[in-house]
């Protein structure tokens, strides 16, 4: 009601209810019923998911972002370093052969 999400307690209440049944939150003592009065809730599954599906993409935009900051150049070097190493890797040496 304060953040203008619901237009009063009751309507806050049916919003508080409909995210207990979504599992979006659920109670930490594992009530079913939404209560107007001092409780503490924790995300649920769904919240849960939702927040590493949100957590993920924010990471998967951040390295996009790395990603076409790096320059061309420098994309190449390190494709061809991990070519090598992936190489040695195969043959079980210890150091890679740097090819000049």
């Amino acid at each position: 009601v304060a953040n203008s999400k619901a237009a009063d307690r009751n309507h806050a209440c049916l919003i508080g209810q409909a995210l207990l049944d979504s599992k979006r939150v659920e109670h930490i003592n594992g009530d079913v019923i939404f209560k107007d009065e001092y409780a503490l809730y924790k995300p649920g599954v769904m919240g849960t998911i939702e927040i590493e599906e949100q957590r993920a993409e924010k990471e998967k935009t951040k390295r996009n972002q790395i990603d076409e900051a790096v320059p061309e150049w420098f994309r190449g070097i390190t494709t061809v370093l991990e070519d090598e190493f992936e190489r040695v890797a195969e043959k079980g040496s210890r150091s890679p052969s740097i090819r000049r």
